[in-house]
């Protein structure tokens, strides 16, 4: 008894395209929020000097934003294709 070949793989990628996403999605929102601090301190430490420099600016970085996307899909891919369709069987022991 047990689920079926299709629903096994169908869960193991589900399953590792929520972690992947919520993994990728948490380390993004980090780093941007660090770099966004030490931009925003960096600036203010050289706002009094003179002649006025121009502040450091904010570049988004597209392409590691589009790690969000890629991630994801390369470990839902892995799972669906690494997830064993067929379990043993196993013999009772009587």
């Amino acid at each position: 008894m047990g689920a079926g070949p299709g629903v096994r793989r169908l869960l193991s990628l589900c399953q590792a395209g929520v972690i992947a996403v919520l993994g990728s999605a948490l380390g993004i929102v980090a780093g941007l929020a660090s770099a966004l601090i030490v931009l925003a301190f960096t600036n203010q430490r050289y706002a009094d000097r003179w002649p006025i420099e121009p502040p450091y600016p904010l570049v988004m970085p597209w392409l590691t934003l589009g790690v969000l996307v890629v991630v994801p899909l390369v470990a839902m891919l892995g799972a669906a294709l690494l997830t064993r369709s067929r379990l043993p069987v196993e013999r009772r022991l009587d």
